[in-house]
């Protein structure tokens, strides 16, 4: 008998976890008893045009503890140069289809397809054979399409509006993520027949999170939409971001976001267009979210006033704001924290990207933020020009919530005299456990000074950031050896774990094209 038939089935089940999949299934070959042995003890698929199709194949029936199946004919999951290799998107799908076709799906929850940009034979009779899955399949749960072309200018695959006609009540979150052409009357079926059958179909009542991001299913769309919200009685999450609404797209969407505002707690309308207008027009709907993304919306320093008026009705229940990559600066920001209402929930707070570090904001209530959101855990201020002032950057830096627990700093300007003063007026951060300062314009004598900081503070038995498990510094000039010194000085507290973005010493990096001594930002 062979050694795995041999092994206590959770002891297998624990070794073939850390097992990359492909190297999973090129075991599972080996002999053909295998196959079902390795098969039996996934809980997680991914199948890409990177993946060994045949080891899948044979292993198909098997998968008696599948929960989750990604088709990605996008990313390449290879593993190794030798074994992995890329195969045509007509035969990808072919092969997809008929190992659909052969899984064992009695516990499948969760597919994601994403990557068909064409509507070829191949892919319709996946379509299809995803369509009767979903049928037959009582325990999926989550349904994510992502850049799968359903909709042209010249068609709308109704399979998929099948799908939503016959699922399991089980399936409760559904994802469209990009799946319509860039053509008008494409774009306008596409929210057409969607919104019809979500709001007139089965999973009307049973539907928790509905993603429809990356559209641009613009006014039309929106409206379409809006008119059968009502109908989605249990929705928690909707995500439409990026879908060129406009004010006049989200003024669409307030009627149904009315309706849904006692059960609604997810709402993401990110990259919109929204402006001041569009937030404004949210404000009647009463919503009483836990997560708000307004990102990318073309909010500048004069719509700070409406936004403290939005947050108003879930200032109790709110527990994440994105106001990232928006135009708020200095003056924006300042407003901001002078209205803003106690966000007693809240702890994750995105300003990344609006440039507000600068001349001016030193008089601005920063210290606000502490008071408002005292259970404040995640602070991103990526890209806000931290550093080109020194007033805005020793302000900050000296009233920075002592709740937090991960902080982001990337993009900052933080030379030696400017990380200096930083340090400095840095406040007691005694829960910070990651720290982010990628590309934060940091060199040798920077990462001597961090090492150095922490030192002298617990020689003074005051060691800041007592409980720091990871600092991040990809994407600065610190060479290996300096980095390799900051290392060992962070390491002399137990609590520290990982410092990322060190690079090895030339001798010791296998890439030669990666041997320069110095740090890059990680992926």
């Amino acid at each position: 008998m062979d050694f795995l038939a041999q092994l206590d089935a959770s002891l297998l089940s624990r070794l073939l976890s850390f097992l990359p999949q492909n190297l999973a299934l090129s075991l599972a070959m080996l002999t053909p008893e295998w196959p079902q042995l390795v098969a039996a003890h996934l809980q997680r698929l991914v199948v890409s045009t990177g993946s060994q199709l045949a080891p899948l194949l044979s292993a198909a029936g098997h998968f008696s503890r599948l929960q989750e199946l990604t088709v990605d004919a996008i990313a390449s999951h290879t593993i190794s140069t030798i074994d992995s290799h890329n195969i045509s998107t007509e035969h990808f799908w072919k092969t997809a289809t008929e190992l659909l076709r052969r899984l064992n799906t009695s516990r499948l929850e969760h597919i994601t397809v994403r990557g068909m940009f064409e509507q070829t034979d191949a892919t319709r009779s996946f379509l299809k054979e995803l369509e009767d899955s979903v049928r037959r399949t009582a325990t999926i749960k989550r349904l994510q399409l992502e850049q799968v072309l359903l909709c042209t200018s010249f068609a709308l695959d109704y399979r998929v509006l099948r799908i939503l006609n016959t699922a399991s009540p089980a399936l409760v979150s559904l994802g469209f993520v990009q799946c319509s052409d860039t053509d008008a009357g494409a774009r306008a079926a596409f929210s057409g027949a969607i919104s019809v059958a979500l709001g007139q179909g089965p999973l009307a009542a049973e539907l928790l999170r509905l993603d429809l991001s990356r559209n641009s299913l613009g006014i039309g769309g929106a409206a379409a939409l809006g008119q059968h919200l009502p109908c989605l009685v249990k929705l928690r999450g909707l995500l439409l971001a990026g879908n060129a609404l406009g004010p006049a797209g989200v003024t669409a969407l307030v009627p149904g976001l009315a309706a849904l505002a006692p059960v609604l707690k997810e709402l993401d309308l990110a990259l919109n267009g929204l402006g001041t207008t569009g937030v404004e027009a949210l404000i009647p709907s009463s919503l009483q979210l836990e997560i708000l993304s307004l990102r990318g919306n073309w909010l500048g320093q004069h719509d700070v006033e409406v936004l403290p008026r939005l947050l108003q009705s879930m200032k109790t229940e709110l527990t994440s704001l994105d106001l990232a990559q928006n135009k708020l600066t200095a003056a924006g920001v300042k407003g901001l924290l002078e209205q803003l209402p106690d966000l007693t929930l809240l702890r994750k707070l995105n300003l990344a990207e609006n440039s507000f570090a600068t001349t001016g904001f030193a008089a601005a209530p920063f210290g606000r933020l502490a008071a408002a959101a005292p259970e404040l855990e995640e602070l991103n201020l990526s890209a806000n020009s931290l550093g080109s002032d020194d007033a805005a950057l020793t302000s900050i830096a000296g009233c920075l919530p002592k709740s937090l627990k991960i902080l982001q700093l990337s993009g900052s300007i933080l030379s030696k005299e400017q990380l200096q003063q930083f340090l400095s007026r840095l406040t007691d951060l005694p829960y910070l456990e990651r720290l982010s300062l990628v590309q934060a314009r940091l060199d040798d004598s920077c990462a001597a000074l961090l090492g150095s900081w922490r030192h002298d503070g617990a020689q003074a038995g005051q060691e800041p950031l007592p409980r720091l498990r990871v600092l991040d510094i990809s994407g600065n000039l610190i060479s290996a050896q300096a980095a390799a010194d900051l290392a060992t000085a962070l390491r002399k507290n137990p609590a520290f774990k990982r410092l990322i973005g060190a690079r090895k010493p030339a001798g010791l990096c296998a890439d030669s094209r990666t041997a320069s001594g110095y740090t890059r930002r990680s992926h």
